[in-house]
């Protein structure tokens, strides 16, 4: 997680899931999409001063529940064609809770590390205080964020003033994904993993959040189900022998690979 420059620019990465699969689907590249993307490589903490709430639903899944899983450590990716490459590395403790992570841009351009520290109900990353609570989930943001939860405790919601965009579930599977620039995101499933969870999901829904990829338990977003398209965009998945998501195939687009120990 990386502090941007300023507090607003959380909007613009918290809803690029749209550019991105424009983007695949041959949309012109963003000049502001380029923008965000150096800010935030150069830059500490895409959240700031999080806050987890508790609204007395029944407990989501504490990290505690996948230290007998392998964890993310390397993701890697190129959008589309002229995009930037970006690869993301991911360092974790003993009990499996991310310590470090990295975001390399465009061939090593760009590019910025983070350092976790977790203590009780507190987490550190680098010189911003992170506070928690026993459930566990995203709450808000110091920017004026706000993230809301179903009963079963995956994400439904985030806002801030008049931006909002909402995640509709079917019991593990995400429906739809819809925004304040009103354009709507159907998914189709077909697969699931054996091992793990599908790093794309909360790639798309906070995206550049080195926290939710490595941790997608702290936004509800972690699950099994893995959707074969994405508004009209294909998906296709490799696996290793133990089950765990090796490649996601995005159209014609640049795979995303990942890697798991």
């Amino acid at each position: 997680m990386r502090r941007l420059a300023k507090d607003k620019a959380i909007g613009s990465h918290t809803f690029c899931f749209i550019r991105f699969l424009l983007g695949i689907l041959g949309a012109e590249y963003s000049v502001k999409m380029k923008i965000f993307r150096i800010v935030r490589a150069a830059s500490i903490a895409v959240l700031m001063c999080v806050g987890f709430a508790s609204c007395g639903k029944e407990n989501p899944k504490s990290n505690d529940d996948f230290l007998n899983e392998k964890k993310l450590v390397k993701l890697v990716y190129k959008g589309e064609t002229g995009g930037d490459l970006e690869v993301f590395t991911f360092k974790y403790d003993s009990k499996g809770r991310l310590i470090e992570s990295t975001n390399s841009i465009d061939y090593g351009e760009y590019v910025s590390t983070s350092h976790y520290t977790w203590e009780d109900n507190v987490i550190m990353i680098d010189d911003t205080r992170v506070v928690a609570l026993e459930n566990g989930l995203i709450e808000s943001t110091s920017a004026g964020w706000t993230f809301t939860y179903n009963s079963l405790n995956r994400i439904t919601k985030f806002a801030s003033n008049n931006d909002i965009a909402t995640v509709t579930w079917d019991g593990d599977k995400i429906v739809s994904l819809s925004s304040y620039i009103g354009s709507d995101m159907i998914f189709t499933y077909g697969e699931t993993c054996r091992k793990g969870y599908c790093p794309l999901i909360p790639y798309l829904l906070l995206q550049y959040d080195d926290l939710s990829i490595a941790h997608p338990e702290l936004i509800g977003a972690r699950s099994k189900q893995l959707p074969t398209m994405i508004g009209g965009i294909y998906l296709k998945y490799e696996f290793d022998n133990d089950g765990y998501i090796t490649k996601i195939d995005i159209n014609q687009s640049t795979p995303m690979i990942l890697t798991w120990e």
